[in-house]
C-alpha cells in the first residue's frame, strides 16, 4: 500500500513555472514514456538535483548529465534514492545545457538541409 506524504505535491500544468522551480529542493521525473522531457531541461536550468527514469525521450542524452536514475518498476531502489536525497539535502547543481542551445541547433539542422539540397 502506498502512503501519502505532505512533502510531495503533484501540481500538474502551471503557467508561472519559475515560481515553482525556485522553491523546489529536487525534481523527480517518474515518466514511463515521454517524447523529449522539456520539463527535465527546465529543472536543469534552475540547477535542481534530479531523479529521473530513462525513457524514449531522454535516453540519448540523460547519461551526459549528473542525474540520479531509477527504474519505475524498482520501487525499493526508488525509495532508497529519495531517502538518500532527503538525508543529504543536496545543493543546487550547475548543468552545461549548451547541447540544448536553440540557435546552435537550428543552425545544425539548417546545415544538414543545405547539404542534402545542394548535393
Amino acid at each position: 500500500m502506498e502512503k501519502q506524504n505532505k512533502n510531495f505535491k503533484i501540481i500538474g500544468h502551471v503557467d508561472n513555472v519559475s515560481n515553482y522551480y525556485n522553491i523546489f529542493d529536487i525534481c523527480l521525473f517518474a515518466s514511463r514514456w515521454e517524447t523529449f522531457g522539456y520539463t527535465l531541461v527546465e529543472a536543469m536550468n534552475f540547477n535542481l538535483p534530479i531523479l529521473s527514469t530513462k525513457h524514449i525521450g531522454n535516453k540519448d542524452w540523460l547519461d551526459k548529465f549528473d542525474i540520479s536514475q531509477f527504474s519505475i518498476t524498482k520501487k525499493k531502489k526508488f525509495k532508497e534514492l529519495i531517502k538518500k536525497l532527503y538525508i543529504s539535502n543536496p545543493p543546487k547543481k550547475k548543468y552545461d545545457l549548451s547541447m540544448f542551445d536553440y540557435e546552435n541547433n537550428c543552425k545544425a539542422v539548417t546545415s544538414i538541409y543545405k547539404k542534402i539540397l545542394v548535393e
